[in-house]
């Protein structure tokens, strides 16, 4: 489960959707292991022992499942990279694409404590660069709260 050794490398060689967040924060320390890790003079954290990472490897597919199952809309093109024609240094590892391509499709296994208005502003930026990449004006975040609540949040792309 995971990305493959080749992702990995490639995350190398430009921003993608997870470094968005990092940048968008502002915070020094993280902009400057961001840096590091994109220039070689860091190895990206092994992830292999993170609960919440493995975690999600295993329910990302179940969760596509699930968003199809209650609204009816498809998910395609899963793990696929991309890279953006207009921003070459920006790419990305396709959750999923939706509503015939038209809507990118991103899944994430939450806390139960988490809000859904903190969820989304937490994973705005990873959804506006996909949105950019991709040349396309809509998301849509597929979140599982816990074991007990699932919601789906329609975005819009706003160009500012």
């Amino acid at each position: 489960m995971g990305l493959s050794v080749e992702k990995i490398a490639l995350r190398r060689t430009g921003l993608g959707g997870s470094d968005a967040p990092i940048i968008a924060r502002g915070i020094p320390e993280e902009l400057n292991k961001l840096f590091g890790l994109k220039t070689g003079e860091i190895e990206p954290d092994n992830l292999d022992d993170i609960l919440a990472v493995q975690m999600g490897t295993y329910t990302e597919p179940f969760n596509a499942e699930w968003f199809t199952r209650q609204t009816g809309r498809v998910i395609t093109h899963r793990s696929d990279h991309r890279i953006s024609l207009e921003y070459p240094w920006m790419q990305l590892n396709l959750d999923g694409l939706t509503d015939d391509g038209k809507t990118y499709w991103e899944a994430k296994h939450l806390s139960a404590f988490t809000k859904e208005e903190e969820a989304l502003e937490r994973y705005l930026p990873q959804l506006t660069h996909a949105m950019i990449v991709l040349e396309i004006d809509q998301a849509v975040l597929s979140c599982f709260f816990g074991n007990g609540k699932w919601v789906s949040q329609d975005v819009k792309l706003d160009p500012i």
